[in-house]
């Protein structure tokens, strides 16, 4: 009776480990999946919205090459899913995936290098782009949570005008946000645009200098109207780009290239200026011709030159903080 007892006891073990072995191996196969990398592929195409034979492009970014010997959920030179696009007839929009970058590879985590951006959403009636930037090369070596060397996705863009992502830049490597919390080297978004352009600017590279970390771009604002602009600033060799500000009627309000850049203020009026300069904000710039980059308040064609008042044309300097028309006020000493 023992050794019948015994038996049956092997047998049942021997049918629970053939039951339990495929549910084992499976989770273990699930395990590898999930923490698969994603490389070099294709983004996905978009929506055409457009309802008519359409001029319009929702492509998705075609995914770059020789990015290999990435690990774990990282994510490298992938192409960007193409946007929506919604656009009257005959128009030319565009709301394409960025294409991904080459050669980001060695990358671990949940670190993002060298991707292509999405496009953005375009509803036009004339020539609208919304593209996604796109990404760098040789961005490697990266682990954690790191993004470098990435394309913006695009914005949006109303009737006509340009909200493009700007590109990733390249040689982005050894970076790990839980030690040094920096992200490297991406585009800025597209901001929002109507007959204007409101783009993002683009990353800078990385090198010895910097550390193999270039500065990000500055993100695209608002341009409403005509030869509007509101555009990040690229990013430099230290230091991100300027944020685009608000340009209305014909006004530039872009963020500046470069380390410390100021970003875009509020620039309404043809010619009138409200650009980030000298690692300062821009101002407010309103009428025709108003200069206030670096800051200051300008009205009526005044200019700034980075000081605080000037209305009517006149131009404020050091020493003379207020200018109205061809007066002066406020000067020290005076």
């Amino acid at each position: 009776m023992f050794k019948f007892k015994s038996f049956v006891v092997i047998l049942l073990a021997a049918v629970a480990l053939t039951l339990i072995g495929p549910a084992v191996s499976g989770i273990s196969l699930l395990q590898q999946q999930a923490k698969a990398a994603t490389s070099g592929q294709n983004g996905k195409n978009g929506i055409d919205a457009c309802g008519h034979p359409s001029e319009c492009n929702v492509a998705g970014g075609k995914g770059g090459i020789g990015n290999v010997e990435n690990m774990d959920n990282s994510f490298n030179g992938n192409g960007g899913d193409g946007g929506r696009t919604s656009c009257f007839p005959h128009a030319l929009c565009s709301a394409q995936g960025g294409p991904g970058g080459s050669n980001n590879s060695f990358n671990s985590g949940n670190s993002k290098n060298g991707n292509g951006g999405n496009g953005g959403t375009p509803a036009c009636i004339a020539v609208c782009h919304a593209n996604g930037g796109a990404g760098g090369s040789f961005n490697f070596a990266n682990s954690g949570n790191s993004k470098n060397g990435n394309g913006g996705n695009g914005g949006i863009v109303v009737e006509a005008g340009r909200a493009n992502g700007g590109n990733g830049g390249n040689n982005n490597q050894d970076h790990n946000t839980v030690l040094f919390g920096q992200a490297c080297g991406n585009g800025g978004n597209g901001g929002t645009a109507s007959a204007g352009a409101a783009n993002g600017g683009n990353g800078g590279n990385g090198n010895v200098i910097n550390g193999f970390c270039g500065g990000n771009g500055g993100n695209g604002k608002l341009a409403l109207g005509s030869g509007s602009q509101a555009n990040g600033g690229n990013g430099g060799e230290h230091g991100k780009g300027g944020n685009g500000g608000v340009a209305i009627n014909g006004g530039v309000a872009n963020g500046q290239d470069g380390s410390n850049s100021g970003n875009g203020g509020v620039a309404i009026g043809s010619g009138s200026q409200a650009n980030g300069a000298n690692g300062q904000n821009g101002g407010f710039a309103i009428g025709a011709g108003s200069q206030a980059n670096g800051g200051g308040v300008a009205l009526n064609g005044g200019a700034t030159n980075g000081g605080a008042y000037a209305l009517n044309g006149g131009h404020a300097h050091p020493g003379c903080s207020i200018a109205i028309g061809p007066q002066c006020f406020n000067q020290p000493g005076g």
